[in-house]
């Protein structure tokens, strides 16, 4: 590990404005306050900040990644090798290491990786959030999505695609085909939003608001079309 990495993830300029928000500076015409208000109450009163902290923690990230298959024992002990236990700038690493490395994993009596640290060691999915993890067998540091796959997670369900509805086809954001007890119909939509009233939804067959998208049309497709845009209707 770099000797400096502290000051690559700590010295970097804040973020903000430079100078205070006027709220700090507005008179009391009350006369029931002061005529200036202190940072600290100023942040009580706004909930707002002219600064804020501007860490550049990829150089961290790139560290532990390129340490992934090593024990963690030696991982940490470069670590802190480099930081001076008195200097609290220095030592500031070290409360980043749990934003990357999940250092409390354990299998439970039943076999489940859980994270020790979070919500009382209940079972989470997936069990902890960090991109490493220490292995609690052999105390290698390792990747987490590897695991996951292992334990038969997916790592990135948020990435996944929503399953397309064989009975809708977009075409624009106001017209679709769709499929209505299995025969194919083209839509027609209609969103009015100044309206305040109260409008029937073909498709819906109830009354919503002018204001949401409404079906307000549909025709039932020709032989020709369904055949041009290879649909087809399911007699039941």
């Amino acid at each position: 590990m770099r000797e400096d990495m502290f000051k690559v993830i700590v010295e970097r300029p804040r973020g903000g404005k430079g100078w205070a928000h006027s709220s700090r500076k507005r008179l009391n015409r009350d006369g029931d306050l002061p005529t200036k208000i202190g940072v600290k109450r100023h942040v009580l009163i706004t909930r707002a900040k002219s600064k804020w902290l501007s860490e550049n923690l990829t150089p961290l990230k790139r560290y532990l990644g390129k340490q992934v298959g090593r024990p963690w024992s030696d991982v940490h002990s470069e670590i802190v090798a480099t930081l001076r236990s008195r200097d609290p700038v220095q030592q500031h690493i070290l409360r980043h290491l749990d934003d990357f490395v999940a250092r409390q994993i354990v299998i439970d009596r039943n076999g489940k990786w859980i994270d020790a640290s979070r919500h009382n060691g209940l079972s989470q999915n997936p069990p902890w959030r960090q991109r490493y993890y220490v292995d609690p067998t052999d105390g290698i540091l390792k990747d987490s999505e590897q695991r996951w796959k292992a334990l038969g997670i997916d790592p990135k369900p948020w990435k996944k695609k929503p399953s397309r509805d064989p009975n809708i086809r977009v075409l624009e954001e106001m017209r679709e085909f769709r499929r209505i007890d299995g025969i194919w119909y083209e839509v027609l939509f209609h969103r009015d939003a100044e309206a305040l009233a109260w409008v029937y939804d073909l498709i819906q067959r109830a009354l919503v608001p002018a204001r949401s998208r409404h079906a307000v049309a549909k025709r039932q497709l020709s032989r020709g079309e369904l055949m041009a845009f290879g649909l087809t209707n399911c007699n039941n």
